[in-house]
């Protein structure tokens, strides 16, 4: 058993990188997991001040979700970062995080992640730079981290597009084949 911690990063509730997550969430329960799925959309997350508080400290000096998230963050074997694609980055949301962990990424190690893009490009390799952005992060910040898979759900311009889309079944099947 894991404990996977899903970020899903849309603004839009029921979109459709959260509809995936949805589904990635399904199958890693049916394998027994312990499933944590947070929207970031749902909590108070301010920029980075770049005061270097969180260097000396367990904790960023502002009082909001990001250290919450973080301990979750640190606390995970496997982490799903979820975004829909925006001008071929990821969400603000997912970004602003991203910066929160400045002071402790050096402590996030041991760890698998996954990534679950939805965008309105049909073209695959157009969100080569959206993986880019997440890989600054991950492989190229955090210790011993290991990208298992990416899901792509690309040509997915309306709310309800990734329930037909191949992506729809691969997210719950990397999800239950975790273990």
């Amino acid at each position: 058993m894991k404990n996977i911690l899903i970020i899903e990063s849309s603004p839009r509730i029921h979109g459709n990188s959260n509809t995936l997550c949805d589904q990635f969430e399904k199958g890693a329960l049916e394998s027994n997991n312990k499933v944590t799925k947070i929207n970031l959309n749902k909590h108070q997350i301010n920029f980075c001040k770049a005061c270097q508080y969180c260097y000396s400290h367990d904790k960023c000096i502002q009082k909001d979700d990001a250290n919450m998230i973080i301990e979750l963050m640190m606390k995970a074997d496997v982490i799903v970062f979820a975004t829909p694609v925006y001008f071929y980055s990821v969400s603000g949301q997912l970004k602003t995080l991203f910066d929160r962990c400045c002071g402790c990424y050096t402590r996030m190690t041991n760890k698998e992640y996954y990534v679950i893009l939805s965008a309105f490009d049909s073209n695959k390799k157009h969100l080569d730079k959206v993986i880019e952005t997440i890989r600054g992060f991950t492989i190229d910040c955090i210790e011993d981290i290991e990208e298992k898979n990416i899901i792509y759900a690309e040509g997915c311009d309306n709310i309800n597009d990734a329930k037909s889309h191949v992506s729809y079944d691969l997210a719950y099947n990397i999800g239950k084949s975790i273990k």
